[in-house]
C-alpha cells in the first residue's frame, strides 16, 4: 500500500500581505495542489498563470 501524506495549509492573514503570492509559490513546489480562493474574478486570474 502506498504511504501517501496529506497536507493541509491555511494562509490566513490581513488584506494585503501577500497571503495569495505564498500560497501559489508554496503550491508550485509540489507536482499537484489545489488553492480555494473566495473570489471568482482573483481564482481565475490565478488559474490562467
Amino acid at each position: 500500500m502506498e504511504n501517501n501524506i496529506e497536507k493541509i495549509t491555511a494562509v490566513l492573514g490581513p488584506t494585503n500581505t501577500g497571503k495569495t503570492h505564498m500560497a501559489v509559490e508554496t503550491m508550485l513546489e509540489y507536482e499537484s495542489g489545489i488553492i480555494g480562493f473566495p473570489l471568482r474574478l482573483l481564482a481565475r486570474e490565478i488559474f490562467d498563470k
